[in-house]
């Protein structure tokens, strides 16, 4: 689930958030300035709950009759984009091995849908699991290396116990995996633990929508922690940094989830009368996260990383250069411009995020509609040139896109007549920080986003920064 307008590369939003090994990601190659998206999604500060995105869908080549979905466009037969129909009350699975009742949505994104589910068989050690749904899109890829993808995940929960990062990595737990059909086709489901709302729908839903200054830093130091295990002890890159892929580690008993349940019950939209799409009416699960409101557990906390499909061993990754791992507004330079990339793209994606957990904005321009991948790009880069730059020309010399961005001397090709806000104007936009901590946390920010990965710092390096020191 993203909070801004983000992923809006074919590539990205479809495949990027849920599948099992690189076969998701698409060659830059693979990319056109004149195909069309015909399903995509976009983010706006106006949601209709905080912290859930909202779908669009064309329903021609030229974009005409566009349609604005409630949540997942779960009623979309158009190009195969596959979202399982789900109701309250339905047994999602009913066989000798296991029966899993459907009794809540707890979100949705890009390339799945998550739901609460009780259990009446199976041998799960709590009476409530979470079922991650894939769309039938991903699920036939993830479908190719399921094997390969359960050795990587039992190797984060155990590759070194002792490391103060695992704790923020192992908590999320698989227990099971099937598969089950609906009218688009087949699904990969999983059925894991459940764990607290995420980082971007819990400081949506908080006053002022930010997080005090203590709990920014300890969110942002965790995750740190986190990168650490899985660059040191996981060997693996992951890809994928982003608040709505940080989850709150709440202990949630049966008992509590069945107290919550009583209080908060689940909703679902007006129904949708779309005769283009369907011949009854669309009716769509609101998704509610649980104890999203609850401030006796959301105001002490630790987080956890969760949802390693897109993870990239460190044997693997020479071998997948030109595959683009990151969201295309989090993206790190090298992987834009063709310069080996490696653990360090975490690093960067990190240092975006962390004035959003701040101050509630992220540092790079956000894309704002389906549109060409080059122009993006070129946005992008120029706002690395004003707000981080300029770009070391020993690090241009061994991107092999440079050419396409540069001139000989250096020079971006393309720039925009947008000024871009300073990293320190982020900051101050709220008026929450004071100034010292301003400073300290654009210092921070800077480290994490210097431009030659090379010279970028590791997570254990950062660990050591003086602004996340006396937590």
């Amino acid at each position: 689930m993203r909070r801004v307008a983000t992923g809006l590369r074919r590539a990205v939003p479809n495949l990027s958030r849920s599948g099992p090994s690189h076969s998701l990601l698409v060659p830059r190659s693979l990319f056109s300035s004149t195909r069309p998206s015909n399903v995509f999604h976009i983010m706006d500060n106006k949601q209709r709950i905080p912290g859930i995105p909202k779908f669009t869908l064309s329903l021609d080549e030229e974009g005409k009759h566009v349609f604005e979905c409630d949540e997942e466009p779960h009623m979309c037969w158009l190009y195969n984009y596959g979202y399982m129909p789900l109701h309250l009350g339905q047994m999602i699975v009913d066989t000798p091995e296991r029966k899993l009742e459907i009794i809540r949505k707890l979100g949705f994104g890009p390339s799945s849908s998550t739901w609460l589910a009780r259990v009446h068989r199976g041998l799960y050690p709590t009476r409530y699991v979470a079922v991650k749904v894939v769309t039938t899109e991903s699920s036939e890829l993830f479908d190719t290396s399921w094997s390969d993808r359960s050795d990587l995940w039992r190797s984060i929960q155990t590759a070194d116990p002792q490391h103060p990062g695992h704790r923020h990595c192992a908590h999320w737990r698989v227990y099971d995996t099937f598969t089950c059909d609906s009218v688009h086709g087949n699904h990969m489901c999983l059925v894991t633990n459940i764990l607290g709302p995420d980082m971007a729908t819990l400081r949506s839903c908080r006053n002022g929508g930010t997080f005090p200054v203590h709990q920014a830093k300890r969110i942002i130091k965790e995750t740190l922690l986190a990168l650490d295990y899985l660059h040191t002890a996981c060997k693996v890159i992951y890809t994928d940094v982003r608040p709505d892929n940080v989850l709150a580690s709440l202990t949630t008993a049966d008992e509590d989830i069945e107290t919550y349940l009583m209080r908060h019950y689940p909703e679902v939209y007006p129904p949708r009368i779309v005769p283009e799409l369907s011949r009854k009416p669309i009716i769509t699960i609101r998704s509610q996260p649980l104890f999203v409101d609850d401030p006796h557990r959301t105001e002490d906390f630790s987080v956890c990383l969760v949802g390693y499909d897109r993870v990239i061993t460190l044997k693997d990754c020479p071998n997948m250069q030109s595959y683009e791992p990151q969201s295309a507004h989090l993206c790190a330079p090298e992987v834009y411009l063709g310069h080996p990339w490696s653990t360090p793209i975490d690093i960067w994606s990190l240092g975006c995020i962390a004035s959003f957990y701040l101050v509630g904005h992220f540092l790079p321009p956000m894309p704002t509609g389906v549109g060409a991948t080059y122009y993006y790009d070129a946005q992008y880069l120029d706002w690395v040139q004003q707000v981080i730059g300029p770009y070391p020309l020993h690090f241009l010399e061994r991107c092999s896109r440079r050419g396409r961005y540069f001139d000989d001397g250096g020079h971006l090709r393309s720039s925009s007549s947008v000024r871009h806000p300073s990293i320190e104007d982020i900051l101050c936009c709220s008026g929450t920080l004071a100034q010292n901590d301003v400073e300290a946390a654009a210092r921070f920010i800077r480290r994490c986003l210097i431009i030659d990965p090379y010279g970028r710092p590791t997570a254990q390096e950062l660990l050591a920064d003086e602004w996340l020191q006396r937590l």
